[in-house]
């Protein structure tokens, strides 16, 4: 029903992230699309049905990011000539609080959008995000989803596992080549949150099918020894 009425509250939201770094967009109608995406987000993670984590943390940081670069556009518009280098900044600085990896918020932005005049403001968003969310004493988002795929709970006052992220290419006829996702056995504590093919980033969902040449992005915990194995076998890498 929410998709028939309001086609962009659901999916990756790609069309939303376009028309944020092309700068339209009014300030309330902006913020009206984050609220809205944030609580369909949240709904659907608490009811397991969500299909990635990547694709809403764009959306959120685009909406946001550009509705802040409306506002001080109107009240500065010679410090601020364009509302939409807000968009990168904004998805850099949530990437980096919600993932606690700024280094990687920044390289992805950069390859994303091509946006290499915003390396300074991205290092500051990003750096000052993680600062938020280290002093809110919040978890990073993949060791949550870890925590929850392995079956266990983390305390709040538990320091949380350690968790790393990999890059693995798919080589011509190896096991992966060609199926889903959800099919390929993949042992606890290993996770794809995205696809990189012929240049597009993809969110990774159960029902994604890799095919020869995706370079996949994997967070696994550290000691998810078996994991790496099953990575390394199914990708045909040596």
């Amino acid at each position: 029903a929410i998709g028939l009425a309001a086609p962009g509250l659901i999916g990756g939201g790609t069309p939303l992230v376009e028309r944020a770094l092309s700068g339209e967009g009014a300030v309330f109608a902006l913020l009206g699309l984050l609220a809205a995406r944030f609580a369909l987000t949240v709904g659907s993670y608490s009811l397991g049905t969500a299909g990635g984590i990547f694709g809403p943390l764009l959306v959120l940081g685009s909406q946001l990011g550009l509705a802040l670069g409306l506002v001080f556009h109107r009240i500065a518009p010679q410090a601020v000539p364009e509302a939409r280098a807000f968009a990168i900044v904004g998805m850099g600085a949530l990437f980096a609080a919600t993932v606690r990896a700024p280094l990687t918020g920044i390289v992805l932005m950069l390859e994303m959008t091509e946006g290499y005049s915003l390396m300074l403001p991205l290092l500051a968003a990003t750096f000052v995000g993680q600062w938020t969310a280290d002093l809110a004493g919040d978890r990073p988002i993949y060791e949550a989803l870890l925590g929850r795929e392995l079956g266990r709970a983390v305390p709040a006052d538990e320091a949380p596992p350690e968790s790393m992220l990999h890059e693995v290419d798919v080589h011509p006829g190896a096991p992966f080549d060609g199926r889903r996702v959800a099919d390929l056995g993949l042992p606890p504590g290993c996770l794809i949150i995205g696809v990189e093919r012929r240049g597009d980033h993809l969110v990774a969902t159960g029902e994604t099918v890799l095919t020869a040449g995706d370079r996949l992005t994997v967070v696994t915990s550290s000691d998810a020894g078996e994991a790496l194995a099953a990575l390394s076998a199914g990708s045909g890498g040596s």
